[in-house]
């Protein structure tokens, strides 16, 4: 078993290697660039921060857990750690996914305040983000001295409290946002179709409509991926309430998390057309391929 734990380790180090290059290289324009400064960009660097955040710490993390057990068992802070940060990390990259269909939510449904559309608001909703990540695994560390300084096993209620923060909390608030959205733009074209408003605003509005379900659908998918990445893995704990109780399946699914960060930072990059388009050409000028 020992072996298998290692294996699944060198492979979930090597992905999230490959994922933390990812995220730098689509974090790095949307700093210093200042016409990829856009709200989507920001909204979606975020993302790619969050990813980066987790995917160095599951590294850190798992290779500790793996290599020097022992000395994790016995330290009272690395109970604490175990304890708070694992689901803070996890917490901050899906909720940084609801946030984008939040804001989105705000600057379909009120068109006309220039206030939704604004960076001023991009900020106010990744700052919300991070107050609830932040928040929201905190109770986990309300009874820490029954576990850490006495030994005594994980009680059951944390393994449901993690269901409930990081897969049903986030997948509500994701399908509440979503169906309004899609409310919206339906009433939206029926207007259209019934010819309520002129020909240029209905050719606007049929355009801006398209492209908001092109992006729902986009941030959507990425949503999903983070819940089957992290909703087995949890479960499995909530059901057995012992994470070593077949311990072969735990470290098989330890491997989804892994592979739902690659694939949505892979995601990123296919939806943003001109930042691939800026950094393919900036890695040919580099290699002196014209």
């Amino acid at each position: 078993m020992v072996d298998v734990t290692q294996i699944v380790l060198i492979i979930d180090i090597i992905t999230m290697l490959i994922v933390i290059i990812l995220s730098t290289a689509y974090i790095i324009p949307i700093i210093f660039i200042r016409r990829f400064q856009t709200t989507y960009n920001i909204l979606t660097g975020n993302i790619c921060l969050t990813i980066l955040i987790a995917s160095v710490f599951w590294i850190t993390f798992n290779t500790l857990t793996v290599y020097n057990a022992s000395a994790m068992k016995q330290s009272i802070i690395a109970c604490y750690i175990t304890a708070y940060f694992p689901a803070y990390v996890n917490c901050s990259t899906v909720y940084a996914v609801v946030v984008v269909t939040m804001n989105r939510f705000f600057a379909i449904v009120y068109p006309n305040k220039r206030f939704f559309k604004t960076q001023a608001w991009c900020f106010i909703s990744l700052s919300i983000q991070w107050m609830v990540a932040i928040l929201a695994p905190l109770p986990r560390l309300i009874f820490p001295l029954q576990t850490c300084q006495y030994k005594s096993l994980t009680p059951y209620w944390r393994y449901v409290y993690n269901i409930l923060i990081i897969v049903l909390l986030p997948a509500i608030l994701n399908a509440i946002f979503n169906v309004l959205i899609v409310k919206n733009v339906r009433s939206s074209t029926r207007r259209i179709h019934a010819g309520i408003v002129d020909t240029n605003v209905s050719t606007n509005a049929q355009q801006n409509s398209a492209r908001d379900v092109h992006l729902l659908k986009h941030i959507s998918f990425i949503f999903i991926i983070s819940v089957i990445g992290w909703a087995p893995v949890y479960l499995y704990e909530a059901i057995t309430a012992n994470p070593s109780a077949i311990q072969w399946l735990f470290i098989m699914l330890q491997i989804l998390p892994v592979f739902s960060l690659f694939i949505n930072i892979v995601d990123l990059f296919l939806y943003n057309h001109n930042l691939r388009k800026f950094l393919k050409e900036r890695l040919l000028n580099c290699i002196c391929i014209k």
